[in-house]
């Protein structure tokens, strides 16, 4: 994995969890 791919991850990974923090039905769904 190069740089830019890694800080994509570490800036998607903190919404997801925020998403599932308070939208935790979205993963009973899918």
């Amino acid at each position: 994995m190069n740089l830019e791919t890694k800080i994509t991850i570490y800036k998607f990974t903190p919404q997801v969890f925020t998403l599932t923090r308070f939208h935790p039905f979205i993963f009973m769904i899918s």
